[in-house]
């Protein structure tokens, strides 16, 4: 279709909307009193009014999440860099560190908790471009002098008004959206191209300043990790992405604590201990089925074997990934060189809070057994640091 036709096609449309409309408006009952017309302005001033406490309860919520944002990006940045040596080509990207929003990032929520999102974000200022919101410790960001606030305007010279702009320039081949997951965890630039990304050249706006910043990102492990809103102390991978809930990160005594609990689920997703679970279930389902087949050939009896073998498969290596992930973890923390002498303690205190010390879990070693193995996890790793052997666990 050319451009002619399409432009008449598209007045065609309007001109019959406009007529639907015109006969819905005239052909329905109206009301039969003449109501007194009110001030918008008044209106909308009573609304503030009304949503005063939810504004500022809103705001500390915000507030709280902005504050887990940025302490799991800035704990996570070493473990992922350090990681990428243990991934496939599948398993890593690039990343520049830092993230971003758009001025229509906030228009599914309701007016007040636009309002709030806009002052806490530094957004709802201009209509064009898109506003950093974070910039993550020793990244390519933070190296190349990205701030908090500054408006990005254009990519490689191709200017951004809002985020389907940035979108059509990423399907041009040279950048994607990748969205991570949370109630407000926002957006993150990375290079499509894995191996050898390309240096990137941002127009920022800063105050009343245009700047062009080149940045070439930093290639890493791609499971930057998803915040989940629950009490419970608890981290867990999809083989996809890494989850870490509200509770585990109150739960943590220090940094090093997290990033424990970050490498290993990085660790399960590098050596796909998801799809091998998968892969076992089917196995032992086959297995299984094959024996309902001859049982009831046999005896004419129905063992349900294919269901016990799909539990038994999914079941049968479970505690050996989680000591595999767990010994791979102190590896990577080591190598991001991060202290690994007391990680052995997160696990007493786990039982202290759980109550149980998961000596009869089907599925996760008892936390004294973690306890003991990763005190002998760290001594081997000293031991290798110091006689000078690379830091690569023993298979």
């Amino acid at each position: 279709m050319n451009p002619r036709d399409a432009s008449l096609n598209k007045w065609k449309t309007m001109a019959y909307v406009r007529v639907f409309l015109v006969l819905v408006m005239f052909g329905c009952s109206s009301t039969s009193y003449k109501i007194p017309s009110v001030n918008e302005k008044d209106v909308w001033k009573e609304y503030i009014s009304q949503n005063a406490k939810r504004m500022e309860e809103f705001r500390k919520t915000v507030r709280i999440y902005k504050d887990r944002v940025r302490k799991i990006a800035d704990v996570s940045w070493p473990i992922l860099v350090a990681s990428e040596r243990f991934c496939d080509s599948d398993q890593a990207d690039a990343n520049f560190g830092f993230v971003f929003v758009s001025e229509k990032s906030w228009t599914k929520y309701e007016p007040y908790k636009q309002m709030v999102l806009n002052e806490e974000f530094g957004t709802g200022k201009k209509s064009e471009g898109m506003v950093v919101t974070y910039v993550i410790d020793g990244s390519p960001a933070q190296k190349a002098g990205i701030q908090i606030g500054d408006r990005i305007i254009a990519l490689n010279g191709k200017r951004i008004k809002n985020g389907k702009d940035f979108k059509r320039i990423a399907e041009n081949g040279l950048l994607y959206i990748s969205h991570g997951g949370g109630a407000y965890l926002l957006n993150k630039i990375t290079p499509r191209v894995k191996d050898n990304p390309p240096t990137v050249k941002l127009k920022i706006e800063r105050g009343n300043d245009v700047l062009v910043l080149s940045i070439r990102p930093r290639r890493m492990a791609k499971y930057h990790p998803i915040i989940v809103s629950s009490e419970k102390p608890n981290a867990f991978a999809n083989g996809r992405d890494i989850f870490v809930t509200t509770g585990m990160m109150d739960f943590v005594k220090n940094d090093e604590e997290l990033q424990f609990i970050i490498a290993h689920e990085v660790a399960h997703n590098i050596e796909r201990h998801i799809d091998k679970q998968k892969s076992n279930s089917l196995v032992g389902s086959l297995a299984g089925y094959a024996l309902d087949v001859l049982a009831y050939n046999m005896t004419r009896t129905n063992l349900n074997l294919s269901s016990a073998g799909n539990t038994i498969g999914h079941y049968i290596y479970s505690k050996d990934f989680e000591r595999e992930a767990d010994y791979l973890s102190m590896y990577i923390l080591a190598i991001a060189k991060i202290p690994t002498d007391n990680i052995s303690n997160f696990w007493r205190r786990l039982s202290d809070v759980s109550g149980t010390t998961g000596i009869y879990s089907i599925t996760h070693p008892s936390n004294p057994e973690r306890f003991v193995r990763s005190i002998a996890i760290n001594k081997e790793i000293k031991e290798k640091q110091a006689v000078g052997l690379p830091l690569k666990p023993s298979k």
